[in-house]
Protein backbone atom coordinates (compact mmCIF):
# COMPACT_ATOMS: atom_id res chain seq x y z
CA UNK A 1 0.00 0.00 0.00
CA UNK A 2 2.82 2.13 0.75
CA UNK A 3 4.08 1.79 -2.76
CA UNK A 4 0.74 2.43 -4.61
CA UNK A 5 0.40 5.97 -2.05
CA UNK A 6 4.25 6.57 -3.47
CA UNK A 7 3.40 6.43 -6.87
CA UNK A 8 0.29 7.69 -6.99
CA UNK A 9 1.22 10.79 -5.08
CA UNK A 10 3.92 11.38 -7.48
CA UNK A 11 1.41 10.94 -10.47
CA UNK A 12 -0.18 14.09 -8.83
CA UNK A 13 2.68 15.86 -8.55
CA UNK A 14 3.44 15.53 -12.13
CA UNK A 15 0.08 17.53 -12.63
CA UNK A 16 -0.11 21.02 -13.53
CA UNK A 17 -0.89 23.30 -10.35
CA UNK A 18 -4.50 24.37 -11.44
CA UNK A 19 -5.32 20.60 -11.83
CA UNK A 20 -3.44 19.67 -8.42
CA UNK A 21 -5.68 22.01 -6.74
CA UNK A 22 -8.51 21.09 -8.23
CA UNK A 23 -8.10 17.21 -6.73
CA UNK A 24 -6.85 18.92 -3.68
CA UNK A 25 -9.93 20.36 -2.99
CA UNK A 26 -11.79 16.69 -3.39
CA UNK A 27 -12.94 15.46 -0.02
CA UNK A 28 -11.64 12.14 -1.15
CA UNK A 29 -8.08 13.74 -1.80
CA UNK A 30 -8.19 16.39 0.68
CA UNK A 31 -8.25 13.69 3.46
CA UNK A 32 -5.16 11.88 1.63
CA UNK A 33 -3.03 14.43 0.72
CA UNK A 34 -0.77 17.23 2.57
CA UNK A 35 1.53 20.26 1.28
CA UNK A 36 5.05 19.57 1.49
CA UNK A 37 5.61 23.29 2.52
CA UNK A 38 9.64 23.35 2.31
CA UNK A 39 9.85 20.88 -0.97
CA UNK A 40 6.78 23.61 -2.23
CA UNK A 41 8.93 26.51 -1.06
CA UNK A 42 12.26 25.29 -2.42
CA UNK A 43 10.79 24.86 -5.94
CA UNK A 44 9.11 28.35 -6.01
CA UNK A 45 12.48 29.80 -5.08
CA UNK A 46 14.26 27.56 -7.61
CA UNK A 47 13.43 29.73 -10.16
CA UNK A 48 13.70 33.73 -10.70
CA UNK A 49 11.99 35.40 -7.46
CA UNK A 50 11.74 37.91 -5.00
CA UNK A 51 11.66 37.26 -1.23
CA UNK A 52 10.58 40.04 1.80
CA UNK A 53 11.56 38.46 4.90
CA UNK A 54 10.66 40.48 7.79
CA UNK A 55 12.42 40.05 11.22
CA UNK A 56 15.14 37.95 9.51
CA UNK A 57 17.45 38.31 12.81
CA UNK A 58 20.77 36.95 11.52
CA UNK A 59 19.53 35.17 8.77
CA UNK A 60 20.38 31.56 9.58
CA UNK A 61 19.22 30.62 13.83
CA UNK A 62 16.42 28.73 13.20
CA UNK A 63 15.82 29.08 9.61
CA UNK A 64 16.83 27.07 6.72
CA UNK A 65 15.48 29.85 4.03
CA UNK A 66 19.28 30.52 3.32
CA UNK A 67 20.36 27.26 2.23
CA UNK A 68 16.98 27.32 -0.39
CA UNK A 69 18.29 30.24 -2.23
CA UNK A 70 20.01 30.66 -5.40
CA UNK A 71 22.30 33.63 -4.96
CA UNK A 72 22.02 34.53 -9.21
CA UNK A 73 17.90 34.10 -9.14
CA UNK A 74 16.65 35.41 -6.22
CA UNK A 75 16.06 39.21 -4.97
CA UNK A 76 15.00 40.12 -2.19
CA UNK A 77 15.03 42.41 1.33
CA UNK A 78 16.00 41.33 4.46
CA UNK A 79 14.55 43.57 7.63
CA UNK A 80 16.18 43.44 10.90
CA UNK A 81 15.98 45.96 12.99
CA UNK A 82 18.19 45.21 15.88
CA UNK A 83 21.72 46.37 15.72
CA UNK A 84 23.53 43.31 17.00
CA UNK A 85 22.13 40.66 14.93
CA UNK A 86 22.13 43.12 11.71
CA UNK A 87 25.44 43.10 11.60
CA UNK A 88 25.66 38.96 11.83
CA UNK A 89 23.02 39.13 9.08
CA UNK A 90 24.57 41.44 6.97
CA UNK A 91 27.89 38.63 7.22
CA UNK A 92 25.36 35.58 6.36
CA UNK A 93 23.89 37.20 3.59
CA UNK A 94 26.88 38.34 1.98
CA UNK A 95 26.66 35.79 -0.47
CA UNK A 96 23.58 36.53 -1.50
CA UNK A 97 24.90 38.92 -4.15
CA UNK A 98 20.98 39.88 -5.03
CA UNK A 99 19.78 40.11 -1.16
CA UNK A 100 19.12 43.89 0.06
CA UNK A 101 19.75 43.91 4.09
CA UNK A 102 18.18 46.77 5.82
CA UNK A 103 18.17 47.62 9.07
CA UNK A 104 14.63 49.00 9.62
CA UNK A 105 11.54 47.73 11.22
CA UNK A 106 7.75 47.95 9.68
CA UNK A 107 4.86 50.14 11.43
CA UNK A 108 1.88 52.25 10.95
CA UNK A 109 4.04 55.20 9.83
CA UNK A 110 7.70 56.30 9.07
CA UNK A 111 8.36 56.91 12.43
CA UNK A 112 11.27 55.81 15.39
CA UNK A 113 9.91 52.72 17.58
CA UNK A 114 11.58 51.50 20.61
CA UNK A 115 12.72 48.10 19.97
CA UNK A 116 12.72 45.89 23.02
CA UNK A 117 15.34 42.82 23.25
CA UNK A 118 17.10 40.65 25.74
CA UNK A 119 20.46 41.85 26.89
CA UNK A 120 23.38 39.70 27.42
CA UNK A 121 22.31 38.88 31.28
CA UNK A 122 18.54 37.90 29.89
CA UNK A 123 20.03 35.82 26.79
CA UNK A 124 22.06 33.78 29.77
CA UNK A 125 18.45 32.99 31.50
CA UNK A 126 17.35 31.81 28.24
CA UNK A 127 17.46 28.66 25.55
CA UNK A 128 18.87 29.45 22.35
CA UNK A 129 15.90 30.74 20.97
CA UNK A 130 16.12 33.62 23.16
CA UNK A 131 17.95 35.66 20.55
CA UNK A 132 14.87 35.64 18.66
CA UNK A 133 12.84 37.83 21.31
CA UNK A 134 12.65 40.96 19.89
CA UNK A 135 9.71 42.99 20.24
CA UNK A 136 7.63 46.47 20.25
CA UNK A 137 6.07 45.21 23.87
CA UNK A 138 8.22 45.13 26.53
CA UNK A 139 5.53 42.99 28.41
CA UNK A 140 5.91 40.58 25.77
CA UNK A 141 9.43 39.83 26.63
CA UNK A 142 8.31 39.31 31.01
CA UNK A 143 5.66 37.23 29.92
CA UNK A 144 9.16 34.80 30.01
CA UNK A 145 9.72 32.84 33.12
CA UNK A 146 12.93 34.08 34.78
CA UNK A 147 12.82 37.30 32.80
CA UNK A 148 13.16 40.61 34.70
CA UNK A 149 13.23 44.34 33.99
CA UNK A 150 16.82 44.29 34.66
CA UNK A 151 17.19 41.47 31.70
CA UNK A 152 15.99 43.63 28.82
CA UNK A 153 17.59 46.24 26.86
CA UNK A 154 15.75 48.55 24.45
CA UNK A 155 17.26 50.36 21.23
CA UNK A 156 15.54 53.42 19.09
CA UNK A 157 15.13 51.64 15.59
CA UNK A 158 13.36 53.23 12.01
CA UNK A 159 10.36 52.41 11.52
CA UNK A 160 8.87 52.19 8.14
CA UNK A 161 5.43 51.15 6.73
CA UNK A 162 4.83 48.63 4.56
CA UNK A 163 3.90 50.78 1.28
CA UNK A 164 6.59 53.08 1.45
CA UNK A 165 9.01 49.94 1.43
CA UNK A 166 7.07 48.25 -1.43
CA UNK A 167 6.91 51.39 -3.69
CA UNK A 168 10.67 52.47 -2.76
CA UNK A 169 12.04 49.04 -4.31
CA UNK A 170 9.15 48.19 -6.45
CA UNK A 171 7.91 44.95 -4.67
CA UNK A 172 4.20 45.00 -5.32
CA UNK A 173 4.32 41.13 -6.74
CA UNK A 174 6.59 38.67 -5.12
CA UNK A 175 7.67 34.58 -4.99
CA UNK A 176 7.82 34.75 -0.87
CA UNK A 177 7.08 36.56 1.89
CA UNK A 178 8.21 35.95 5.54
CA UNK A 179 7.03 37.23 8.84
CA UNK A 180 8.87 36.22 12.55
CA UNK A 181 8.50 39.39 14.53
CA UNK A 182 7.12 38.36 18.15
CA UNK A 183 3.84 39.27 18.64
CA UNK A 184 3.67 41.82 16.10
CA UNK A 185 2.80 39.50 12.45
CA UNK A 186 -1.40 39.86 12.49
CA UNK A 187 -0.41 43.52 12.30
CA UNK A 188 2.06 43.62 9.57
CA UNK A 189 -0.73 41.43 7.60
CA UNK A 190 -3.24 43.91 8.03
CA UNK A 191 -1.11 46.50 6.96
CA UNK A 192 -0.86 45.28 3.38
CA UNK A 193 -2.89 46.10 0.81
CA UNK A 194 -3.73 43.50 -1.11
CA UNK A 195 -4.69 45.55 -4.36
CA UNK A 196 -1.31 46.98 -4.52
CA UNK A 197 0.59 43.59 -3.47
CA UNK A 198 0.77 40.21 -4.20
CA UNK A 199 2.98 36.98 -2.78
CA UNK A 200 2.53 33.70 -4.12
CA UNK A 201 3.78 32.04 -0.49
CA UNK A 202 3.55 33.41 2.99
CA UNK A 203 4.63 32.37 6.03
CA UNK A 204 4.13 33.71 9.55
CA UNK A 205 4.19 33.12 13.25
CA UNK A 206 1.30 32.70 15.03
CA UNK A 207 2.32 30.77 18.28
CA UNK A 208 2.45 34.85 19.94
CA UNK A 209 -0.62 36.44 18.61
CA UNK A 210 -3.88 35.65 20.40
CA UNK A 211 -6.83 33.87 19.07
CA UNK A 212 -8.73 36.42 17.80
CA UNK A 213 -6.01 38.05 15.95
CA UNK A 214 -5.07 34.73 14.28
CA UNK A 215 -9.10 34.19 13.09
CA UNK A 216 -9.05 38.09 11.87
CA UNK A 217 -5.79 37.56 9.56
CA UNK A 218 -7.33 34.09 8.49
CA UNK A 219 -10.35 35.96 7.01
CA UNK A 220 -7.96 38.90 5.32
CA UNK A 221 -6.35 35.76 3.45
CA UNK A 222 -8.72 33.55 2.83
CA UNK A 223 -10.41 36.74 1.20
CA UNK A 224 -7.36 37.16 -1.34
CA UNK A 225 -8.03 33.04 -2.33
CA UNK A 226 -5.17 31.86 0.03
CA UNK A 227 -5.27 28.39 1.32
CA UNK A 228 -4.11 28.21 5.04
CA UNK A 229 -2.53 25.76 6.59
CA UNK A 230 -1.52 26.42 10.50
CA UNK A 231 2.20 24.02 10.98
CA UNK A 232 3.50 24.03 14.47
CA UNK A 233 3.87 27.98 15.44
CA UNK A 234 3.36 28.83 11.50
CA UNK A 235 0.45 29.60 9.12
CA UNK A 236 1.31 29.26 5.87
CA UNK A 237 -1.02 31.20 3.15
CA UNK A 238 -0.45 29.36 -0.57
CA UNK A 239 -2.31 31.42 -3.54
CA UNK A 240 -3.68 29.74 -6.18
CA UNK A 241 -0.94 30.13 -8.87
CA UNK A 242 1.60 28.50 -6.73
CA UNK A 243 2.43 24.64 -7.59
CA UNK A 244 1.60 22.77 -4.61
CA UNK A 245 4.50 19.71 -3.90
CA UNK A 246 2.15 16.82 -2.11
CA UNK A 247 3.40 13.99 0.05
Amino acid sequence: MKLVRRVGIGFINKLPSSLKWSLYYLSFFKKRLRIDFTKTRNSLLSKKSAILVIGANDGLSFDDLFGSLNSSLTTGLLLEPSSKYFSQLVKNAAHLLNLIPLKIALSSSNSSLNLYQLNEKGLKKMPEWGRGLGSFSKEHLLKYDGVSEEDIESELVEGRSFNSLIEEYNFFAIEYLQIDTEGFDAEIIKMIDFKSFSSKLIKFEVSNINYQEILETKEILKNQNYYLIRQGGDMIAYSKNINPIFY
